[in-house]
């Protein structure tokens, strides 16, 4: 029998997609974090997540909507991991090896995160190459 992490890392896309209403994936985020909650998976994200959506969220909607994305943040249970200097050395090194796919920093990043942390399922909508065993997490059918 399989055992199935719980586990899940959530991407800036994901965590916009939920929040704003028009975007053309906000059923789908929906949908995601309500099976998260049903099933009762862990979920982490990184800083620098944080502060894309943060962004995006006052650039596109406005700052008022991008402070409570924060605020809901900083009241609910998604763990937060902030990369350190060796992730961060890591990533740089994953980029400077990887000679087939266009990986930028925070693909790079995301994936070094995920391991370290033992997440073995990134919650995204942007394609990326996942490396060290983690795939992209889709809703079961």
């Amino acid at each position: 029998m399989i055992i199935k992490s719980k586990k899940i890392f959530i991407t800036t896309a994901v965590f916009f997609a939920f929040v704003d209403r028009n975007h053309p994936k906000h059923q789908q985020s929906s949908a995601y974090f309500r099976y998260f909650a049903q099933e009762k998976y862990h979920l982490t994200t990184a800083s620098f997540s944080i502060s894309k959506t943060y962004y995006q969220l006052r650039r596109h909607m406005s700052y008022p909507i991008a402070k409570d994305f924060l605020r809901t943040l900083f009241l609910g249970n998604i763990e937060i991991i902030y990369p350190d200097e060796s992730m961060t050395k890591a990533a740089l090194k994953l980029i400077f090896q990887n000679t087939g796919y266009d990986l930028n920093i925070d693909q790079a990043l995301t994936n070094i995160i995920a391991y370290r942390a033992q997440v073995l399922q990134i919650c995204s909508f942007e394609y990326s190459s996942f490396y060290f065993g983690i795939r992209l997490f889709e809703l079961p059918f």
